[in-house]
């Protein structure tokens, strides 16, 4: 009990001095409290080895170090996404893959205009990749209502994408 009440003085004491110190290095607020919380969440598990009089220089080490990790893997980060931006420069998409995103926009329409239970049984089946009998079963039907429901719907598919296109 003794070390828990020494352990939520050190809390008190330096926690927002140690959230000030990362904030002014990262100025991010969720991850500073992040920082800080690991830190104290390391002394917590060591606490029984730790020497009281080192706790403060650890504390700020370790947020130090860790707010600098932070920093590094930001600037790989913002790296990485500079470099994806470039890659992209220039780039036109095949008009066979913008004819393929119509198509997925008009299918997607289409099939919330279809009745609840044909549209589960063709999600099922081709979304979900599940045999004919699976879902008759999961649907309680039997496999020739849903190859029937199927047909159904595929048939209304293909006129109404003939008609958009």
């Amino acid at each position: 009990m003794e070390e828990k009440t020494e352990f939520d003085d050190i809390f008190r004491l330096y926690y927002t001095r140690l959230f000030i110190y990362a904030f002014q290095m990262i100025g991010t607020k969720e991850e500073c409290r992040d920082i800080v919380n690991s830190a104290y969440e390391h002394v917590w598990m060591n606490f029984q080895l730790m020497d009281r009089s080192t706790v403060r220089s650890f504390l700020y080490s370790f947020v130090r170090s860790r707010c600098l990790d932070y920093l590094r893997h930001l600037d790989v980060h913002n790296q990485y996404v500079e470099y994806c931006k470039s890659c992209d420069e220039g780039y036109e998409p095949e008009p066979a893959l913008m004819d393929m995103d119509y198509r997925i926009v008009i299918i997607r329409e289409l099939m919330s205009n279809l009745k609840p239970s044909t549209r589960q049984i063709l999600e099922a089946c081709y979304i979900d990749k599940k045999k004919y009998r699976e879902v008759a079963e999961e649907m309680n039907m039997s496999t020739s209502a849903v190859k029937k429901n199927l047909t159904k719907a595929l048939n209304l598919l293909r006129e109404k994408i003939a008609k958009k296109q």
